[in-house]
């Protein structure tokens, strides 16, 4: 089975929480070594992630980053 670009975006989340099941990490895997624009997204992604923990300022509260995970999450994919 093969992974879409749109898939893979949409699994981003799920990857950084580490919430992805085996079979899914492994496609997961498999799209990230073999499509450039992929692997250049989530090393991006990685990289706002470190970036924006270093902001100073107190964490958000576990419900309001959980809200905002959830309002984002449809707005991670692009076109393909």
């Amino acid at each position: 089975m093969n992974m879409t670009c749109d898939q893979f975006r949409d699994l981003l989340i799920d990857h950084v929480e580490g919430e992805l099941i085996v079979d899914v990490q492994e496609l997961f895997e498999f799209h990230r070594t073999r499509c450039p624009n992929c692997g250049a997204y989530l090393e991006s992604y990685h990289y706002t992630i470190r970036i924006t923990r270093k902001l100073p300022g107190p964490p958000l509260p576990a419900e309001v980053e959980a809200r905002l995970r959830e309002s984002l999450r449809p707005h991670l994919g692009g076109g393909d």
